[in-house]
């Protein structure tokens, strides 16, 4: 679960003053492509976005979908500068 793995990682950012970052992202087309292709190939679409993430992500980051249309990016050891990279 998301936020559990969420209180792991600020605590162990906080407990070593590592840098932490999350990244929060969502699919602006969601709906549309839901009305055009159904749920279940949108479904498709999602796991395939999710796998192309965790191709380029690292062995420590977590990939997770918290709503519909909206994902987030835990990146441990990670800060601001090298998130937006």
């Amino acid at each position: 679960p998301y936020w559990k793995k969420l209180e792991i990682e600020v605590s162990r950012s906080r407990r070593l003053k590592l840098p932490l970052s999350i990244v929060h992202f969502a699919m602006d087309t969601y709906q549309t492509t839901s009305k055009r292709l159904g749920p279940a190939a949108t479904d498709d679409v999602i796991r395939e976005i999710a796998q192309e993430i965790s191709k380029t992500a690292r062995l420590t980051d977590s990939v997770y979908r918290l709503e519909e249309n909206l994902f987030a990016l835990v990146l441990p050891h990670c800060s601001a500068s090298g998130a937006s990279v």
